[in-house]
């Protein structure tokens, strides 16, 4: 059973874009057996723990940054933590059957990933957080790709 399941997670990931991430990602996060919902949700649930790890990153760096800096950390911050809440809406929207508001959820959070690199492209500073965004939106693609796999 269990090559079963490692077989249905690894065929789901192979569809996204960033299978390595969503392979690495979703096995803590699945719960029973896998399904293409399940998988999502677990997807979903680690890229919520990747941007609260990155809400987290954000606080420690604006303690040493300097007044310039924590206005664009400051940025990334509220775009990651208006993530949380639009990951909040794709759960709902899963369990709701609506993939209209799933699909628009999620491109919002990858999006606001996006926006924190905006925000240093605008700035004269260095990103240190331009990893941390990529990761970000690479589990968002994953989502996307997974989401447009749904036979609502």
């Amino acid at each position: 059973m269990e090559t079963q399941s490692s077989d249905l997670i690894s065929q789901l990931c192979a569809k996204t874009h960033f299978a390595d991430i969503c392979l690495g990602s979703v096995k803590g996060f699945v719960e029973g057996a896998p399904s293409l919902i399940s998988v999502l949700n677990a997807e979903i649930d680690a890229w919520a723990e990747e941007t609260k790890a990155a809400i987290a990153q954000v606080e420690k760096l604006s303690k040493a940054a300097s007044s310039g800096e924590k206005k664009t950390l400051s940025v990334c911050k509220e775009n990651y933590e208006f993530s949380i809440d639009s990951l909040e809406k794709a759960r709902n929207a899963i369990s709701a059957c609506d993939p209209g508001t799933l699909n628009a959820e999620l491109g919002a959070v990858v999006t606001y990933a996006s926006t924190c690199d905006d925000a240093y492209e605008e700035s004269k500073y260095v990103s240190p957080l331009t990893m941390v965004d990529q990761t970000l939106m690479s589990l968002g693609s994953n989502c996307l790709a997974m989401a447009a796999l749904i036979n609502w």
